[in-house]
């Protein structure tokens, strides 16, 4: 009875982490879970694997020096590793095959694909243990148990003689490409069925000499290659080939991934259209936010008491606030985030202009670290500072003083410290702004507090400072 095999899973993703080895675990294999370079290589010490699925993004020791230290190890470099990697990520797959990796998998994971390429490998594996250990007596034996590894996988193989003419298939290659040995036999060469445009074919048979060539210069694997592959029914399926090098022969492992790439790029049209209608979506938030701006101005027009006029023009700077979150988003390749500079730039500009402040008489000084800031911590984060700009403007320089407003932005490791400071007339020691029953300082406690889930402090020396931290959320 063959033992439970053994899966060493490394990736500093948490989420991956426990998918992959509540799945595997389902398919009876014992695993062992690492989340990060350095536990994963203490891991290798006690127990060895037979099979490594490795992240190569990871803080400290990343996978690719984790794979060279195994391939370094002659107790451990028979291992075979499959990198966890993105599917854009050409040089990493390069770079993660020249290291001595046997294959990836790209994420998002499909789940049929991530399981017949670990149970490839791990077949392979127990044919290259059971190679060197068995003797010669036995040799015989373990072919026929190569073979019948071959049949059994759920991928298609194909076992090549140094004439490239095709020696042995499994019923995987047949279900896919419906081509039988005597189809390809009795062809003038098997290549020229499986690829009847010429031009085309001395592509691929170039492509494979060239990759043979640099696999035995700089002594790596054979490169993965995807080619198009004509089926007996005429149409074309577009797979991944991998090959093997044996003893006088080649194992040809492929993969059909047709389908999967008409998923992906269904996908990838549907982000698309999700993407244009989100942009419009934003552009009309913002228009409509815009024809509620303009409608306030009239009003304020028409309207002679100054109570009034001020309760208006506080509403419109609230509404330009919020409308330009949809603005930024809506000229953005980003729908997630906004700039924070270019945001808050845009806020102090507006108010300025909708108190219609003299710059020659107050100064705005501005400095903001360009960081990119959720949108649901970018709404409130600009009605707070567009309260406080405001009541500065409208309370901290009476009788035309000179003065400078101040706005700074920092960020510090996972939080965000705002600092709005004014060298005006100040706040009496005497009033509560905490219990105080004007409005905008009212809403901006509760958006801090609240909203943000952070603290908001103020000093009054030599003018009057608020200073409002919050942790950086970036979803």
């Amino acid at each position: 009875m063959r033992k439970t095999e053994n899966i060493l899973i490394v990736d500093d993703n948490t989420e991956n982490l426990s998918f992959l080895s509540t799945l595997l675990k389902e398919e009876g294999y014992d695993i062992f879970p690492a989340d990060s370079g350095e536990l994963a290589l203490a891991s290798l010490e006690d127990n060895i694997p037979d099979l490594v699925l490795l992240d190569i993004r990871m803080p400290g020791i990343n996978g690719f020096e984790v794979c060279k230290r195994i391939k370094q190890n002659q107790n451990l470099a028979e291992i075979p590793v499959i990198f966890l990697t993105v599917a854009t990520e050409i040089n990493d797959k390069l770079e993660g095959f020249r290291l001595g990796a046997v294959d990836y998998v790209t994420k998002p994971f499909h789940k049929e694909e991530l399981l017949a390429r670990i149970k490839t490998h791990l077949s392979l594996y127990r044919y290259n243990m059971l190679f060197r250990e068995q003797s010669a007596e036995k040799l015989i034996e373990s072919e026929k148990h190569f073979r019948m590894m071959i049949e059994k996988s759920p991928l298609p193989m194909v076992i090549t003689n140094d004439n490239q003419d095709i020696e042995f298939y499994n019923d995987k290659f047949i279900e896919l490409f419906g081509y039988t040995l005597k189809d390809i036999s009795t062809a003038d060469k098997w290549w020229k069925t499986c690829y009847p445009d010429e031009k085309y074919r001395n592509r691929v048979i170039q492509s494979w000499m060239d990759a043979i060539e640099k696999a035995k210069a700089t002594n790596t694997d054979i490169e993965m290659q995807e080619w198009e592959w004509t089926i007996k029914d005429k149409t074309t399926r577009l797979c991944e080939f991998y090959m093997v090098p044996l003893s006088g022969s080649s194992l040809i492992i492929m993969n059909d991934i047709t389908d999967k790439k008409k998923s992906d790029e269904q996908l990838k049209a549907n982000l698309r259209e999700k993407e244009t209608l989100l942009h419009e979506v934003h552009h009309r938030v913002k228009n409509n936010m815009q024809v509620i701006n303009s409608l306030l101005k009239l009003q304020s027009n028409n309207i002679e008491d100054k109570n009034i006029k001020e309760i208006l023009k506080d509403s419109q700077s609230r509404v330009y606030a919020m409308s330009a979150v949809h603005e930024m988003l809506h000229g953005s390749e980003k729908l997630s985030e906004i700039d924070l500079k270019s945001y808050l730039s845009k806020i102090t500009a507006s108010i300025f202009q909708t108190y219609s402040t003299n710059h020659r008489k107050i100064k705005l000084n501005s400095s903001i670290e360009n960081s990119p800031i959720s949108i649901n911590q970018a709404y409130p984060l600009g009605l707070i500072i567009n309260e406080l700009i405001s009541n500065t403007l409208k309370y901290a320089f009476p009788e035309d003083r000179k003065g400078e407003i101040t706005v700074s932005m920092k960020k510090l490791d996972k939080e965000l410290k705002l600092t709005i400071a004014d060298n005006g007339v100040g706040i009496s020691e005497e009033f509560d702004w905490k219990n105080s029953k004007s409005l905008g300082l009212k809403l901006v406690r509760t958006l801090v507090e609240n909203q943000l889930d952070g603290s908001i402090d103020m000093e009054s020396n030599n003018g009057t400072k608020f200073i409002i931290k919050f942790n950086i959320n970036n979803t």
